[in-house]
């Protein structure tokens, strides 16, 4: 056997390995499946998404840990790069990306300049930074629903609390007075009996 065809039986071994490496995809708690050799992590800040079918995630796929040399996006790193929007020497081109679009600005980033991604136009169906997710799928920000709701539920805690409180003083108040009017008729019997005895000996 000759050193080319050794080279490229190795070739194709690491070729399958790869292959079966990236075909294992990782399935999240919440069933996402990280895709193209990606990890699954929660969605930022408690964030929710509800997606297609109704599902609702908790978690997305990090898709800066995809295997290979192309770019991945979605919540399952399950959209590869159409273009790329930054090149130069030294630039790290996974910043600035499309995937089911293009680039709305291709630029190569001055010296010292902080490379940026300049966003993208999308195809029909698709949103998001990089294109990356189906028209509303994409994860939705802690909204001013969320936030009158948690107002609302902590008002709520907050005035039942309140009005237990204050219907447990009424009840102590009610109780005293109800025991004190006991007290005073007691009190006001045995003065009964008293002038009652008085009298008789007279």
């Amino acid at each position: 056997m000759n050193m080319t065809a050794m080279k490229a039986i190795v070739l194709l071994l690491l070729c399958s390995i790869l292959s079966s490496v990236i075909a294992q995809d990782v399935v999240c708690r919440d069933g996402t499946e990280c895709q193209n050799g990606s990890t699954c992590i929660p969605l930022e800040n408690g964030v929710k998404a509800f997606v297609s079918f109704n599902v609702h995630r908790r978690y997305r796929c990090d898709c800066s840990k995809t295997i290979g040399v192309q770019f991945y996006a979605g919540y399952e790193c399950e959209y590869p790069a159409d273009e790329t929007c930054l090149y130069g020497e030294g630039v790290d081109t996974r910043i600035s990306f499309c995937t089911n679009g293009g680039c709305l600005e291709v630029s190569m980033p001055e010296k010292g300049e902080i490379p940026t991604h300049k966003g993208c136009e999308c195809n029909d169906g698709y949103e998001g930074e990089y294109c990356e997710y189906i028209t509303g799928d994409a994860p939705q920000p802690a909204s001013k629903l969320g936030l009158i709701l948690g107002l609302i539920v902590t008002f709520t805690a907050l005035s039942t609390l309140s009005g237990c409180i204050v219907i447990r003083n009424i009840r102590q108040k009610k109780a005293k007075m109800v025991e004190a009017v006991v007290g005073n008729s007691s009190s006001y019997d045995d003065d009964v009996k008293v002038h009652q005895s008085e009298t008789e000996m007279i």
